[in-house]
């Protein structure tokens, strides 16, 4: 098994404190985004020689130790980085990334993208149109249909868990964040959601209440992927009713119906077997409508310690593994190993609660400012959020955790 390392260089890391300032100082724009276009301009060179690259032997099983957990496989209800990663492996979204760009696009379950010079976008920004690929098969069974992708879409929109990523395309579609106030369904907001979208003929058409171009950029996120309808009905998911939408709105956590479902998607692969906090294993579909994968079995196995994703990679385990920064200078004398530096564009935060839950809270202490705890509302003071701000040794995070391989531009 040949041995390969990717390291994951992160090129950004932006530390957003919410609702922070830093006091009398602005970032410099123009030089923030000289180095978005140096990097951009990095990932579309380094795009093509992993292009290049000799695809692996036909049949190969490749194993992938990291440690990202999987909470759902609902695509509605996903919104975490591994979950969705995994997610792209079995299903498919209408449209997606044009290579390492974040701003061009390229057409998937859909055969064009639209553009107002294509006429696929309306000339006000509200209504935008996709005609369907004809003969994606399910790996269920059965072939994609407009009605499937139109199911699909205004699932991702109703379901609206709490703390969940439907309001990405309830924004952007229906013009507002969220389904709900004080705990109930907005008056007429389910009807407002399947009115959104219409099938006519092969066509799939969404009618926007406000322009709102970064629209391309939600559909190709994994919470709106595709998926058949029958299939997910079968599963206990939605009908696809006005009547009966209200009942599938807010699922509990780990409670909605697609959660451990699978074989619903149209993807290059067949998710066979999910071991929570353990692995996932995807064969190939031979009945994808693309490109054949050159990898029949892909396992993604999480593995939390550094060490023993090292010695995956050192005995043959594993041929690629998750190497943070600060591990790097030990891959680097490894002998017999392949690294990839890709860069990436990432966002690390700290959220500040302004209404801390004191009861049982063990971290508040007296829950007085008293110099032994700290008051619910200790957040709301926006210079203790600036000083949280400032506290962060940026020279330090860069150098002595990272080894350089990472650029904090504002900081």
């Amino acid at each position: 098994m040949k041995k390969v390392a990717i390291l994951m260089a992160v090129m950004f890391a932006c530390f957003l404190m919410f609702s922070c300032e830093k006091a009398g100082e602005q970032e410099d724009v123009s030089e923030l985004t000289k180095k978005i276009d140096e990097l951009t301009q990095k990932l579309e060179e380094l795009s093509e020689r992993v292009a290049a690259l000799e695809a692996p032997p036909v049949d190969k099983i490749f194993v992938k130790a990291t440690y990202g957990t999987v909470r759902t496989l609902d695509p509605a209800t996903c919104y975490d980085t591994t979950g969705g990663s995994m997610s792209r492996q079995h299903l498919e979204t209408l449209v997606q990334f044009d290579g390492p760009s974040t701003e061009k696009f390229a057409p998937m379950l859909a055969t064009n993208v639209p553009t107002v010079a294509n006429g696929g976008i309306s000339k006000d920004g509200k209504t935008y149109t996709f005609d369907i690929r004809k003969g994606v098969k399910f790996h269920s069974g059965g072939t994609l249909t407009p009605a499937d992708v139109e199911y699909s879409l205004e699932r991702s929109l109703l379901v609206d868990q709490k703390g969940g990523p439907s309001w990405m395309p309830l924004e952007a579609m229906v013009g507002v964040s969220g389904t709900r106030e004080d705990g109930k369904p907005i008056p007429g907001i389910f009807k407002k959601i399947m009115d959104s979208i219409e099938v006519k003929g092969n066509k799939v058409i969404l009618h926007l209440a406000n322009p709102y171009p970064p629209l391309l950029g939600i559909l190709q996120g994994s919470w709106c992927s595709i998926y058949s309808k029958k299939w997910a009905v079968s599963k206990g998911a939605w009908d696809g009713t006005l009547a009966s939408a209200a009942k599938f709105n807010g699922p509990e956590i780990n409670k909605e119906p697609l959660q451990r479902a699978t074989g619903g998607g149209t993807g290059a692969y067949i998710l066979k077997q999910w071991e929570p906090s353990k692995q996932l294993v995807f064969e190939r579909f031979d009945g994808y409508w693309g490109k054949k994968p050159a990898i029949k079995t892909y396992i993604h196995k999480y593995v939390q310690e550094w060490t023993t994703r090292k010695l995956m990679l050192q005995n043959g385990d594993a041929d690629t593994v998750t190497v943070d920064a600060t591990y790097f200078p030990e891959v680097e004398k490894m002998k017999g190993i392949t690294i990839h530096k890709v860069p990436q564009l990432a966002v690390s935060f700290g959220f500040f609660n302004q209404e801390i839950n004191m009861k049982g809270n063990p971290d508040v202490g007296s829950g007085k400012l008293d110099g032994k705890g700290i008051p619910s509302d200790f957040f709301t003071d926006i210079n203790v959020r600036k000083g949280f701000l400032h506290s962060v040794d940026y020279e330090a995070l860069k150098y002595d955790v990272s080894n350089g391989l990472i650029e904090n531009p504002g900081s």
